[in-house]
């Protein structure tokens, strides 16, 4: 089965390519076709190198590496606008990130995930995104995990693995911290959330849901690939693992 790609990046890139900075300068189109076919006439325009690189990734395992264990202050090189870092030549280096598994504990546990709304070929993913100018790691999970789902009473358990992982989509060097972090047991089973804050899905609305563990399917990018180190229970079921 392809990969899933995260949908926010083919929209970066169109924007790179029109030379828009933002999504809220897509707006117009939304207000005139709304938000889903204005999008997805952007990506039917897209070059064909685009269309043709995202077509060519498929699916490989997740990570078979052991995580690096959490230490604080070890080696995460400091972050500048929203994690990627840069050379005195301006070459993209590592992107630091942060992502984050909001478990809510039930009879049966459940992690947070949310899909663009009327958008289903992003996938279903956690919270994810790069860490801001003097932010701490567990500052910008937090920030995440609201600006992306609305949910401001997660609170951070530990840090689970520290990931170098390569964009599947850019091939840009990637850190990424993953989070485990607890929601009240009385949260919401499901809600739509308008994204706000001053990431590239600003304006977007993402539809969050809680999934029982463990999951039937990876997550887009191999998000889930280290819910089993928090619990080895977790691990995703696949055809491989059965």
């Amino acid at each position: 089965m392809p990969r899933r790609i995260s949908y926010r990046w083919r929209v970066r890139e169109l924007m790179a390519a029109r030379g828009m900075s933002t999504v809220a300068e897509l707006m117009p189109h939304m207000a005139e076709r709304g938000r889903t076919s204005a999008i997805r006439q952007l990506v039917l325009q897209a070059p064909a190198l685009v269309i043709a690189r995202h077509s060519a990734i498929t699916t490989r395992p997740p990570p078979a590496w052991s995580p690096r264990p959490a230490e604080p202050g070890a080696d995460t090189p400091p972050a500048t606008t929203k994690g990627t870092m840069t050379d005195n030549a301006g070459m993209a280096r590592t992107r630091i990130r942060v992502a984050a598994y909001v478990i809510r504990s039930r009879a049966i546990p459940e992690v947070l995930v949310f899909d663009h709304l009327g958008m289903p070929e992003a996938g279903t993913q956690v919270p994810a995104g790069g860490v801001t100018s003097g932010e701490g790691l567990e500052e910008a999970v937090l920030r995440e995990v609201a600006e992306e789902t609305g949910l401001l009473r997660a609170t951070v358990v530990r840090q689970i693995a520290v990931e170098d992982k390569p964009h599947p989509d850019t091939g840009q060097p990637r850190r990424t911290s993953f989070f485990f972090l607890q929601a009240p047991a009385d949260t919401s089973d499901a809600w739509d959330h308008d994204v706000h804050g001053d990431g590239d899905d600003t304006g977007l609305t993402f539809a969050c849901r809680f999934l029982p563990l463990p999951l039937k399917q990876p997550l887009a990018d191999d998000h889930d690939a280290w819910l089993g180190h928090i619990d080895p229970r977790w691990t995703t079921v696949t055809d491989d693992s059965q």
